[in-house]
């Protein structure tokens, strides 16, 4: 994860929010030599059944797949930022910037080190997923953001109500 922002979703957030008109001029890059690696890897991981769910980490970034993930299946996760920070020590790099070439993937923790020899260090172990319908985000500083399921699903319909008419 870098600190790739320009064009993206987070970007416009923050200059719609603030009223700025913020540009940055690093956008997401794909190293396709790289990436190639990890789809390699996750490919083998899926084949080997090792692979509980995915998602590509595309449009907003970590923090939206992380939503959308926890939204799809009901459940929750508990996330420490701490790990990520081996890439950049911006919260909002690691949770938003839109850098190619990530899946968010969830695994029964039985298969951890499996999974960590596939991946050969191309990882940082996030969190896991919980019962509990909430996102509890630890950031860098340990500073905690909770987010409640039933209220992001609200939200997220909301948005298609809107946008619809109805």
């Amino acid at each position: 994860t870098l600190e790739e922002f320009g064009g993206s979703e987070y970007l416009s957030f923050v200059n719609e929010k603030k009223g700025t008109n913020y540009e940055s001029e690093v956008v997401p890059t794909v190293d396709a030599s790289s990436n190639i690696k990890l789809y390699k890897a996750f490919n083998k991981a899926v084949d080997k059944e090792i692979v509980a769910s995915a998602i590509s980490v595309g449009r907003g970034g970590a923090g939206i797949a992380l939503a959308k993930s926890s939204l799809a299946g009901l459940l929750g996760a508990q996330v420490s930022l701490s790990e990520a920070s081996q890439y950049t020590k911006n919260d909002s790099a690691i949770l938003f910037s839109e850098s190619q070439g990530r899946i968010l993937t969830s695994i029964n923790p039985k298969n951890k080190k499996e999974f960590e020899q596939l991946f050969k260090g191309r990882f940082a172990l996030l969190g896991t997923v919980v019962r509990e319908p909430s996102i509890k985000i630890k950031k860098i500083d340990d500073k905690s953001i909770s987010l409640n399921l039933d209220e992001m699903m609200t939200a997220y319909k909301k948005t298609f109500k809107r946008r619809s008419g109805v």
